[in-house]
């Protein structure tokens, strides 16, 4: 007990020293504040998350710039063709997908070969889009970049099919929350996980102590975020525990960090039952409120860090 009071009190004063030390394709068919310190149910939850994403969308909710837009009733594999109701920007090396309108049912990227460009599907894109049931991303080339931004396919409720490309792919937070795709996901793995490309990419229906499996080497922001079942978590291959991914998860006790070497801004914030962080001897940076108001935090192993650099500011703050 001696050894975790002292490094539990180096850690406390790092924190508030606040030390430093190719034009792809598109086809697309037609036809109040987080709640945290108690637990949740199943749809209290989701009513938290809900909140989160539709209060950052409040800003957002004035009509679209439109760069430039395109239509056709014909879709095509091989000309370019972005489909209906589509609006994208381009710059020489990225595409982005910005919103749509109408109805579609089904939004496909393919492979255009040497012309084929990097991909963001931005915040909010399909957000809500009641009537999309498929997403075909599976011939995107893996020579390119493709990014899933926050809430991209937020409450697509009829959202049954996501296929998605080999290579790796750049997950936002809540970027398939209230689909049934993801509920799918979480019935193929024993901890309700979803998982896909090697990402956790929802976390919300886990229970009790979760291991985080050895293919995965990433979580994506706010994947557990809200969760109330957890007690404890475990990681061996994740590097980067992202935004949120384990904010106001109130019944968090112990959290393993074996390999990983940053905790990202508000990565634990109002895990208020988090008591021990430990084997985390790789750790390098504690992002801003990373674990802000974690007021049962007695235990933080530092004692074995050989690369430490950085902890930002307010890292630690109503810590007690």
């Amino acid at each position: 007990m001696r050894r975790t009071g002292v490094v539990l009190s180096i850690a406390i004063v790092f924190a508030l020293l606040s030390i430093s030390v190719a034009a792809v394709p598109v086809f697309v068919e037609t036809e109040t504040t987080p709640i945290n310190s108690f637990e949740l149910d199943p749809i209290t939850q989701d009513v938290a998350i809900q909140t989160e994403v539709e209060t950052i969308f409040e800003e957002k909710e004035a009509e679209p710039e439109i760069a430039e837009s395109y239509s056709s009733s014909e879709l095509s594999l091989t000309e370019k063709n972005y489909g209906a109701n589509v609006e994208v920007d381009e710059t020489s090396t990225t595409m982005t997908i910005k919103s749509y309108y109408g109805s579609p049912t089904k939004l496909q990227i393919g492979d255009e070969g040497s012309s084929a460009k990097n991909v963001v599907i931005a915040e909010g894109a399909f957000r809500n889009c009641k009537t999309l049931t498929t997403v075909d991303l599976g011939s995107f080339p893996t020579t390119k970049t493709l990014t899933i931004d926050f809430a991209a396919f937020y409450g697509c409720e009829n959202l049954t099919t996501v296929t998605l490309p080999a290579g790796t792919v750049t997950f936002g937070g809540y970027a398939f929350y209230g689909t049934p795709w993801i509920s799918t996901l979480r019935g193929e793995d024993s901890q309700k996980l979803a998982i896909t490309n090697g990402v956790v990419i929802d976390g919300c229906s886990a229970k009790g102590d979760i291991v985080i499996p050895n293919t995965v080497t990433a979580i994506a922001p706010q994947a557990f975020a809200y969760n109330s079942k957890i007690t404890s978590i475990t990681m061996t291959t994740i590097s980067e525990i992202p935004y949120r991914a384990f904010a106001n998860c109130s019944n968090l006790e112990s959290a393993s960090l074996a390999y990983v070497k940053t905790i990202s801004n508000s990565a634990f914030s109002k895990a208020n039952k988090l008591t021990t962080i430990k084997d985390c001897d790789n750790l390098e940076t504690i992002g801003e409120l990373a674990l802000n108001s974690c007021s049962s935090l007695t235990s933080f192993d530092t004692s074995a860090l050989s690369n430490f650099k950085t902890v930002e500011r307010n890292a630690f703050q109503y810590c007690t």
